[in-house]
């Protein structure tokens, strides 16, 4: 099976959002947290129905299963990076 492919990309991707949130206090996390429960399942859900290889000769618009990692781990650190910092300058 190929998933630690996948799986090491959006960890890779999901690190800084993971340093960022040892810094900060329990009230500012709470719209990643609610952003989070349905983002991961649904990347989850994406990885795991992305087929990983087209089987044509010359797939030009092919997505992959290790494409598709890399825009959702992408997207789920700027999103969250924009919620937190969203968060940190309507309160103080």
């Amino acid at each position: 099976m190929n998933v630690i492919k996948p799986v090491f990309g959006f960890l890779l991707l999901m690190l800084p959002v993971s340093f960022l949130t040892i810094f900060l206090q329990r009230q500012r996390l709470k719209g990643v947290e609610k952003f989070a429960l349905w983002w991961i399942p649904l990347s989850i859900l994406l990885v795991a129905t992305t087929p990983t290889t087209s089987g044509a000769w010359m797939p030009l618009y092919f997505v992959s299963r290790e494409i598709i990692t890399w825009i959702m781990g992408g997207l789920f650190t700027l999103i969250s990076l924009i919620i937190i910092a969203r968060s940190f300058f309507k309160k103080t």
